[in-house]
């Protein structure tokens, strides 16, 4: 039989007050402790001869995988690894710069593999080879009414364990297993209690960092605020004007300690009176349920994103990321050209890559302004990935703004690693600047891209200005296709795209569509006004962020 750690079993129940733990035993699961492993057995025997599902993984794939899910010498091994090579007995795994990190036992499965590809052996096998999975969930009927969310990586549904009503969300590693073409008889399978993945708005940063990490444990405000005011006292970003206003609202309900929760004086919950409700609080900054079940293997999202590699861009990364079905290009520009600030305004050579373009991704959408990351996981439905709010000065405002009850976002993105190791103290800041025949670039902007369909309808998309050569404005695009490349050049002569109705009430007033600010002229066009098809078009604002070290 093949010993497989298969399954990614998450479960969590909130109870409406809090005991302190009297016994080791007592911190475990309420659902643990009654019913045990044993009870779990059962249910997964049953419940694995149901699931069945297609795959189109690669042999390739599936070994790539299989190291994922190996033991390494050292923890860190499982961020840095980016190349694998198999001989007959043993295999050793390469970083980027290809130093041999450590030598790997080769386990049973993956001696079947090779045996039935050869042609694995002897050869660098790239982390991020791992092909698209485009197979689908078989689900019976009598599974489908307990389902609560279905995604191409993931099941999450109801069941009882005990007395408890749980959502239990099953992530499958390697697909295959439940094909007709893998016989259930050979199926074993290992139980972990332990969180192994992180859900946007509830991670830590320890779980997918190297270092110290941002260690903040957010569950325990929603005990105490309505949903929504607890995204808000969070996420957005505030003056102190609006902290004033909250700082009377939390004091009636006796919560003027609630600051005192991050530093781990949980007690201070006992004090608080009623329910903190925030009248002024936007759903811009909540992830709906059904999308709060899209945790990700953060260890994989470099191999997930990054697809082009290499390109003709001078100030930003070469390696362009792509977002794939997940609308997060606003925030995969906004880490991009954080990047730069971080080595060009505060001189920090990032020696090891912890402060990569992936990795500040990883903070923001995870801690700092969470997003569903719908999308870059497999096969998304087309609902998971158009609930979400991304608006671009929203997320630069966070990043340089505290909220009520969290720092700056770039205080946070700082502790990614040890504080002797981190770049120098400073401040963020971002700056609105307009684009013009006659702009004079001096460092990387996220601009906004329009793109007129031949159905009439409008693609915007956030892109990052790496320079301007020959005339043109030289961007990095994060959804590329054959269509689009991962480079995209604009004319600066080119109108620039404006909203339809803004457009119309300007020629109202001046008899043309020419938008004049100061000594600047940008003509305007929109899908009404002499815009091509087919054709890429900048919005004129954009923006820059710049890190200003702190004095000593």
């Amino acid at each position: 039989m093949l010993e497989l750690s298969i399954l990614a079993f998450f479960a969590t129940c909130i109870a409406g007050m809090i005991q302190v733990a009297k016994s080791k035993k007592e911190k475990l699961p309420v659902w643990e402790r009654e019913n045990g492993k044993n009870e779990i057995e059962k249910w997964l025997e049953g419940f694995l001869a149901k699931l069945k599902r297609t795959s189109t993984r690669t042999e390739k794939c599936r070994l790539i995988l299989a190291v994922e899910r190996m033991q390494f010498e050292e923890d860190w091994y499982a961020a840095a690894w980016n190349y694998v090579q198999f001989g007959e007995e043993n295999g050793e795994i390469f970083d980027k710069w290809n130093e041999s990190l450590q030598n790997l036992n080769i386990t049973e499965f993956q001696k079947q593999i090779l045996k039935s590809n050869s042609s694995l052996k002897n050869q660098l096998v790239g982390h991020s080879e791992i092909k698209e999975e485009k197979g689908e969930w078989n689900i019976p009927a009598e599974l489908k009414t307990k389902i609560i969310s279905e995604g191409g990586e993931a099941l999450v549904f109801s069941e009882k364990f005990g007395i408890y009503e749980i959502a239990v969300r099953i992530q499958i590693f390697d697909p295959f297993l439940f094909t007709e073409n893998f016989g259930l008889d050979l199926l074993t399978w290992k139980i972990n209690f332990e969180k192994a993945a992180a859900t946007p708005g509830f991670a830590d940063q320890r779980q997918f960092t190297l270092g110290d990490g941002y260690n903040v444990v957010n569950l325990w405000y929603f005990l105490f605020c309505d949903w929504k005011s607890s995204w808000n006292l969070l996420y957005k970003p505030i003056d102190e004007k609006e902290k004033k206003e909250i700082d009377k609202i939390v004091q009636d309900c006796n919560a003027t300690s609630i600051h005192k929760i991050k530093e781990g004086k949980i007690e201070i919950i006992r004090e608080i009176t009623s329910v903190i409700k925030i009248p002024s609080s936007s759903c811009h900054f909540c992830l709906d349920d059904a999308n709060l079940t899209k945790s990700l293997q953060v260890s994989s999202l470099k191999q997930n994103v990054t697809k082009c590699v290499n390109q003709d861009l001078e100030n930003v990364t070469k390696n362009v990321l792509n977002q794939k079905s997940s609308n997060l290009c606003v925030p995969i520009s906004v880490a991009t050209i954080l990047r730069f600030a971080i080595k060009n305004d505060l001189g920090f050579k990032d020696e090891h890559d912890i402060y990569s373009a992936e990795a500040i991704l990883s903070s923001l959408l995870l801690i700092v302004y969470p997003r569903s990351m719908a999308g870059l996981n497999l096969n998304p439905k087309q609902e998971e990935t158009e609930f979400q709010v991304n608006q671009i000065e929203l997320i630069l405002e966070r990043l340089c703004k505290k909220t009520y009850l969290m720092e700056t976002g770039w205080q946070i993105i700082q502790f990614r690693w040890k504080e002797e190791m981190r770049p120098k103290k400073s401040t963020c800041k971002f700056k609105k600047v307009l684009l013009h025949e006659n702009f004079v670039f001096s460092r990387p902007l996220t601009v906004t891209g329009a793109f007129l369909l031949p159905n009439g309808e409008i693609l915007f998309h956030q892109m990052t200005l790496d320079r301007i050569e020959n005339n043109e404005y030289v961007l990095q695009n994060n959804q590329f296709s054959v269509d689009h490349p991962p480079v995209i050049r604009i004319k600066q002569r080119l109108p620039y795209y404006a909203i339809p109705p803004f457009i119309d009430h300007l020629i109202y007033q001046t008899g043309n569509n020419i938008e004049v600010v100061g000594n600047i002229q940008n003509v305007l066009i929109s899908e009404r006004h002499n815009m091509n098809a087919n054709e890429w078009y900048l919005l004129p604002h954009a923006y820059s962020i710049t890190l200003v070290p702190e004095k000593d």
